[in-house]
């Protein structure tokens, strides 16, 4: 994998107990949304639209080593869920920045769908979340520096001010 990129984070509005819930929607990690309680705690997304969707992503978040979350599509914002993307998985990743890891997850292929639900678990604390993302990745076909590099074909000349030309 070259590289990814999430193009378009697309939630129209987020629904989720606690405080805090519309700092999900901006894009600083220092505003976050506090649940309300240890356990599972439900984030329902609405995009808006219907749109494909295949990457996931929570940053900022003080998941511990036992925290886990799922990823489902649901009929409507506080709906039932129409089908499971992603069961239960630690949640945490590498690459922590002093006390707070990020979360992602991308789906084998794009799905179609409007309505979304992200579960997070924490069990002994309540679970913090800073930055919520979600949208339809694109990866780089190609490696960094891959193909033809350019190649100068110019040439200097000392002019007679002393300058380059």
């Amino acid at each position: 994998m070259a590289g990814l990129l999430i193009l378009v984070p697309m939630a129209a509005q987020i629904t989720a107990p606690g405080t805090g819930v519309a700092n999900l929607r901006t894009p600083s990690p220092r505003e976050i949304w506090i649940a309300p309680g240890v356990g599972a705690q439900a984030i329902d997304i609405d995009l808006g639209a219907a749109a494909s969707i295949d990457s996931f992503y929570l940053g900022a978040t003080n998941a511990r080593a036992d925290a886990v979350w799922t990823i489902q599509s649901i009929a409507a914002v506080g709906g039932g869920v129409t089908a499971t993307h992603v069961n239960a998985q630690p949640m945490r990743l590498a690459g922590n920045i002093r006390s707070r890891f990020p979360a992602f997850a991308r789906l084998p292929a794009p799905v179609e769908g409007r309505y979304f639900r992200i579960t997070v678990n924490q069990p002994t604390t309540p679970m913090e979340i800073g930055v919520l993302a979600v949208g339809l990745a694109f990866e780089w076909p190609y490696a960094y520096g891959g193909g033809r590099t350019p190649i100068d074909t110019s040439r200097v000349v000392a002019l007679q001010d002393g300058g380059f030309g």
